[in-house]
């Protein structure tokens, strides 16, 4: 998804109607909505930022 957003230039409704005409199933084995592209697009964690327990890195301190 995030290479067709960003080297195809597709629009979340076009990704929506790729993935449907591809028959790939959402996690869920649901068919695909313009929201739920809109939600894996936005999520932290598919775009590689998820943290343990959801929460983020601590400052480093100089000792």
């Amino acid at each position: 998804m995030y290479r067709w957003l960003v080297e195809e230039r597709l629009s979340s409704y076009a990704i929506t109607q790729r993935l449907q005409a591809q028959h790939l199933p959402t996690r869920k084995g649901r068919g695909w909505r313009q929201s739920t592209v809109i939600e894996v697009l936005r999520d932290p964690l598919y775009k590689g930022e998820g943290y343990f327990n959801r929460t983020g890195p601590t400052d480093a301190h100089q000792p």
